[in-house]
Formats: C-alpha cells, structure tokens, sequence
C-alpha cells in the first residue's frame, strides 16, 4: 500500500543502520534534515499536524525520498509499514473530504510527513524520527540496543469504505483483539478491569505528560482464564510485531520481561467500534493506551512508552557510564 502512494523504488539493501547511512549520504543538500542528539528537537515528539524539525517528503528528491522509504521499512514489519501507510493514506483521505466539503485544509497532506536524523548513523549513539499526523516513530541506537519510542498511532476515519483504497483500515488489527478480550470478561472480571465513568478526552499520556501513571490500575493478568490471557497475548504481540522481527522479538522480551501476569487491562466506555471508549495495557515499565479521540468513536489514537527507554534514555544511560568507566574510549 504505502509502496503505491510514496515510492516504486522499496527495496531493502541491509538493517536499519545500513540503511540510515545510505540516506544521510543524500543530506548534503538538506541540513534541515538533521542534527545532534542533544538537539532539543529530538524529544519534542507531537502527532498533530504543523512544522517540526527534519525533511518533508514534499521537500525530498527522489533519491532521498527513496532512502527515507528504505529507512522506515528496515525498522517495521510488512504489517507495521501497512499500517503506516494506511495512516497516510488516510491523511489524503481527510484532505479530500474537506474539499469535498469545500473547506480545503492544505494541514491534510500524506506529503507532510516528515524524517529526521540525529546524530551520524554507525558512529556512538544515533536515532531517527518519522512523524506527522497521527504519527510518531522514534528509534534510537547504540552498541547496546535499539529503542522504537514513544510510538503513535492514529486513525481517523478508522476504515475507507469506498474508492480506490476501500477497506484501508490501519488500526483494525490491533482494535479487533481488544474488544474481543473486552468482551470474554464477566462481570466481576470487568468491574475490575473499569478505570472510570469518565472516559478521557484523548490518551493520557501526551507529549509533556508522559510520567502521567505513576501506578498500575485495572484487571491483573492473572486473574484472566487461559484463552483470555491468550488473547492477552495476542494483543501485546499486535504492538511488538509493528516491527521487525528482530526488533519485534526485543520489545516483545521488554514487554513481558516480568511475565503476563505483571501486566493489567484496564478499560473505561464502550465495548464496541460504534461506542467511545479507552483502554489501556500497563505493565512495570511500559504503557499502551487507546483512546477514541472525544465522543468520536470513529477517531483514534494509540500510543505506546517505554517508561525506562523512551528516545533510548536507559541505553543512553548506559552508554555515558561505560565511558566514564572506561577513559580511554
């Protein structure tokens, strides 16, 4: 899908790391592309339409539009590059129907997505960003690891169901699964599982907000039957399986590293798609929200931290000790 709409050229010639090197070799040129890791702009991650630091697709050259494909393709799956394509598509989806409507919105643009570099791939710690409208990928690199958050999600209208990209739906894999566990739980189950009355009017964790939860709340994993904690399962995997398979296996490790019962589900709304509704995964380190955007349940967001690595911080940590350790590096 996304090959269609931004490249024809797609192929992958190594990992993530190869393939940033070859596309700052096309930067020259464009210095606003990238900057040091310590650039302030590096954790200023937002999912809202509007300008930010790094490169618009509109702005690219063909060789660097390719490379910017290559790089987002060496860190996602086949499954998670469809979703980031549907996610664009459905950006070109609103600009047609505020033209439509005859209120044109020149924000409403698959053009406007944007790459950023920080740092020099291969050479100490090192990261990437793609961003703009309902998305926020942010990797970061050193010798020891790879981190791929904070990560946003969204979609807005959840499905195409007509035209030439009907039955584009984007988040419809990892939605399924959720209100299907959602709906296995009996009541006492999902007395448990409820946060609130008050469903809250986007996900809670935002930029400038994400030490937001400060504890767990909701449905212990434990106390979910076979089949659900399957489901459980299935559900973390949705989120782990957006990447590479190498890159996957790690944060799905991370995600489970204390087992699923040190994970809860909590739950505030409807429990279908025509319904607004919130969910939220916690487990020691990590969060995973859900959110239908207002009472819209035809808007949402989703949105996955790393509390300990978000843009690498505990990588980064590590790093900056290993050198104090060692002064001769």
């Amino acid at each position: 899908m996304l090959w269609a709409i931004l490249s024809t050229s797609l192929l992958v010639h190594g990992p993530h790391v190869q393939a940033a090197m070859e596309w700052a070799k096309t930067l020259e040129d464009s210095p606003q592309a990238q900057a040091p890791m310590h650039h302030e702009a590096r954790l200023a991650w937002n999912y809202l339409p509007g300008e930010r630091f790094g490169l618009r697709l509109s702005e690219m050259t063909g060789p660097q539009r390719d490379g910017a494909m290559e790089l987002l393709q060496s860190v996602l799956s086949h499954q998670g590059f469809e979703t980031v394509g549907g996610i664009m598509l459905l950006e070109g989806e609103l600009r047609d129907r505020a033209i439509a409507a005859g209120r044109p919105d020149p924000s409403r643009d698959p053009e406007q997505y944007t790459w950023a570099l920080w740092g020099e791939p291969g050479e100490g710690p090192w990261g990437f960003r793609v961003e703009g409208h309902h998305l926020s990928l942010n990797v970061t690199e050193t010798a020891d690891g790879t981190r791929t958050t904070p990560l946003f999600l969204g979609a807005a209208p959840l499905r195409i169901d007509e035209g030439p990209h009907e039955g584009t739906a984007p988040l419809d894999h990892i939605e399924t699964i959720a209100l299907a566990l959602r709906n296995t739980l009996n009541a006492e189950q999902a007395a448990k599982a409820v946060l609130s009355d008050d469903k809250p009017h986007d996900v809670l964790l935002r930029p400038g907000h994400e030490d937001r939860l400060t504890s767990k709340e909701g449905l212990c994993a434990s106390e979910l039957t076979s089949p659900q904690r399957a489901m459980l399962l299935r559900l973390i995997n949705a989120y782990a399986q957006l990447l590479e398979p190498r890159l996957g296996n790690s944060a799905r490790a991370r995600l489970l590293a204390e087992g699923p019962d040190s994970v809860t589900l909590g739950w505030i709304g409807g429990t279908s798609i025509n319904e607004p509704r919130y969910w939220r995964m916690h487990g020691p380190d990590w969060v995973i929200e859900f959110d239908s955007v207002g009472d819209d349940p035809g808007h949402v967001h989703t949105v996955w931290h790393d509390l300990r690595g978000n843009f690498g911080a505990d990588l980064l940590r590590d790093h900056l000790n290993k050198d104090h350790l060692n002064p001769n590096r």
